[in-house]
């Protein structure tokens, strides 16, 4: 026997395949256990995604295979599909999320930093709150901190502490 049909599906050696959709129900768990670490998901044949990890399962790696294409993960807001993420793959993975983002610790930042405003605020009342920066004077001419604002009827007031070993 080289082929088994049963209505419009068809199993020949290790591929199942169907003319349609094909449903996978079950009343407890589908199991996908591949022993070549990948699980390839593929359209009409041209891979454009995996769920892999190591030969000693020790991360989840989640990978596009279409060059320069983004990874969104989406859901439903209230009724309608939002991209809450986007990794920019043409980007080196940069981030984009859709509504903000918190962190429930420190934010590193590698490279320059361009916003629209910066909120800092202390943990306690009382307490206040600091924003380090670590550069040379060479890399910001003189100046290694300005506080400005645009509107008359604000006032700046900042403590400003400078270590130098110079």
């Amino acid at each position: 026997l080289s082929a088994l049909t049963v209505d419009d599906i068809t199993i020949n050696g290790s591929t199942i395949s169907d003319a349609g959709d094909l449903t996978l129900d079950a009343e407890g768990d589908i199991i996908l256990d591949a022993n070549g670490t990948q699980i390839i998901l593929k359209d009409n044949g041209t891979e454009f995604a995996q769920f892999l990890t190591s030969s000693t399962p020790d991360h989840l790696y989640i990978r596009s295979m279409i060059q320069d294409k983004d990874i969104i993960l989406s859901g439903n807001d209230n009724g309608s599909f939002i991209s809450a993420l986007t990794l920019d793959m043409s980007a080196a993975g940069a981030a984009t999320f859709n509504a903000g983002a918190t962190f429930g610790a420190g934010i590193d930042v590698t490279g320059t930093a361009t916003m629209d405003g910066l909120l800092v605020e202390g943990e306690t009342a009382g307490q206040g709150a600091s924003i380090e920066v670590h550069a040379t004077a060479s890399e910001f001419g003189d100046a290694l901190l300005i506080a400005k604002s645009d509107n008359a009827n604000t006032f700046i007031h900042a403590g400003v502490k400078i270590h130098g070993s110079s």
